[in-house]
């Protein structure tokens, strides 16, 4: 009732917060980011992480060992014809990307990140990401090291995700080449990106039998179709602030620490909410006008309430100095 639309109300975080995450049932999700020196990232690091192994970061000098990791499905690097053998390592290929790179303020790795439908079992998921990373990454000549994670959460619906990072250079002979790839950087592949890997699970979903299909518009684009062709209700359902990807916030929260996202995440909610209720309203007195409706403190109020008043104890609730910004395992 708090999220409505494409998404469900978490358990209550330890103040007293019940926050929004993506349902799996047929969403789509699909976010870009490029690991940068300067941020303290380390593309070794990130590859550990996702894929649950332990790795040594060279240039670093530090491991990062993650092979207690829970989650983690599904390994694999794809690579281009021309790539030397040592890329199908996973310890060589982001040691060589991150010797490759010189600067101290330098990128690294891009990683694509893509929700998976639940209504395909663990074969079709591969399959089709398989497909994606081979038409728009390998076949370029980029090396993709994916990893598929179940999203399994205590209290959480499974979310089903996977992680493709991706090298910034192309191969000159057995190394990286001298410069990076600057066509791989135009911000019209993203959306390229975004309308394959709808067109590709709407496919899958069709084959498999499902009637379910993801839309990568926004929901202001999706809402101007629905009104093209009259279908007011779907249109009014579409009258909606798009969720925020709560991400690591969701785990920070659930520690008891307070986040801008979580914060911003029940803000929209209790908008959306308000306006779904005036709706629901609008529609009982238009079909029932004798009946007197009886509307209630809205569930996204009563968080909004339980989150400005004091935690018990005295202490209050922690708020680290940084929480402006998403928690990333690999930013410091």
């Amino acid at each position: 009732e708090v999220c409505g639309g494409d998404s469900a109300p978490t358990p209550p975080t330890p103040h007293g917060r019940s926050l929004c995450y993506a349902r799996t049932v047929a969403l789509f999700h699909l976010h870009t980011k490029v690991f940068k020196r300067s941020a303290g990232a380390s593309a070794v690091a990130a590859a550990a992480y996702r894929a649950g192994e332990k790795l040594l970061d060279e240039r670093a000098e530090e491991e990062h060992d993650y092979e207690q990791r829970r989650g983690v499905e599904f390994t694999e690097i794809m690579t281009p014809g021309q790539a030397p053998e040592w890329a199908r390592d996973r310890s060589q290929l982001w040691n060589q990307a991150e010797a490759a790179e010189r600067r101290k303020d330098a990128q690294v790795a891009r990683e694509v990140e893509v929700a998976l439908p639940a209504e395909l079992d663990e074969q079709k998921r591969r399959e089709l990401v398989r497909g994606f990373v081979h038409e728009h990454f390998t076949s370029q000549g980029m090396v993709a090291d994916v990893a598929h994670h179940s999203g399994e959460k205590p209290g959480r619906e499974p979310n089903p995700h996977a992680h493709i990072m991706l090298t910034l250079r192309r191969f000159a002979g057995d190394r990286f080449a001298a410069s990076k790839e600057r066509a791989w950087n135009e911000h019209d592949l993203a959306r390229e990106w975004r309308k394959s890997w709808a067109d590709r699970t709407n496919r899958a979903l069709e084959l498999g039998g499902h009637q379910e299909q993801v839309d990568h518009r926004t929901l202001k684009a999706q809402r101007a179709d629905a009104l093209k062709v009259g279908d007011h209700e779907a249109a009014a359902e579409l009258d909606r602030e798009p969720q925020v990807h709560l991400g690591k916030a969701y785990h920070m929260e659930l520690q008891g620490f307070r986040t801008a996202r979580g914060i911003q995440a029940i803000e929209i909610a209790k908008r959306n909410d308000a306006k779904a209720n005036e709706r629901e309203l609008s529609r009982s007195r238009e079909w029932q006008p004798e009946r007197t409706v009886d509307k209630a403190q809205s569930v996204a109020e009563r968080v909004v309430a339980d989150h400005d008043r004091p935690s018990g104890g005295g202490g209050g609730v922690r708020m680290p100095e940084d929480m402006d910004q998403e928690y990333d395992p690999f930013s410091r």
